[in-house]
């Protein structure tokens, strides 16, 4: 990119995750965790008017998806961190998601090792050369520390707070095509999509 060419504004949104039987608990948890750089949190990097994020599923395709920034289903917003500009043009950055589409697939997805956090701090690093701050991730970082005395299969990828929608598991077939030969997505978007299935994320854990 030149060097008076400015890239778009990079947003890291944070949410609060939601328990459906307890829908604000999580919330208040969290502004007392947030003072100790502790927190349940969610968050997608905002690029170009979109937000992407990464969530777990049980079948083949991406865990990559995207929702309308600042409103991701199951999740209350906390705030929007801005980590600068890109240091990619505009044109470039949908390439940059999609290669990172392919290599954060829903069966990938780890609640204490591969997480939406992880994801966000991938795109912003490959964005922007920063990193997410630790603390967004930091409690799901103890949670691997203590896994062994947690119920089995709470890492599972059918365990994501965040489930990715079930169009994006078809991404392969359909969309790698495309990219070869300059177009498609491998990206799904929540817009439209039946929030029964692109929001599975009922859960109280981060």
């Amino acid at each position: 990119m030149d060097a008076d060419e400015d890239g778009p504004a990079v947003f890291l949104n944070v949410y609060d995750l939601q328990d459906a039987n307890r829908p604000e608990w999580i919330t208040n948890l969290n502004w007392y965790l947030y003072s100790m750089g502790l927190g349940l949190y969610h968050s997608g990097i905002e690029v170009d008017g979109r937000e992407y994020a990464f969530g777990g599923h049980d079948m083949e395709g991406t865990g990559v998806f995207e929702n309308e920034p600042r409103q991701a289903y199951g999740a209350v917003f906390r705030e929007a961190l801005p980590l600068g500009k890109s240091k990619h043009r505009s044109q470039e950055i949908p390439r940059i998601i999609e290669e990172l589409a392919m290599e954060f697939s829903g069966v990938s997805y780890n609640l204490f090792t591969r997480n939406c956090n992880n994801f966000s701090d991938a795109l912003g690093e490959r964005l922007t050369g920063k990193r997410a701050p630790a603390w967004i991730n930091r409690l799901a970082s103890y949670g691997e520390s203590i896994k062994c005395m947690l119920p089995a299969g709470v890492d599972s990828p059918h365990m994501a707070p965040v489930q990715a929608p079930q169009t994006s598991i078809e991404y392969e077939r359909v969309a790698s095509e495309e990219l070869n030969n300059g177009g498609g997505s491998a990206v799904a978007r929540t817009t439209g999509i039946d929030h029964d299935i692109a929001g599975r994320q009922q859960k109280s854990a981060s």
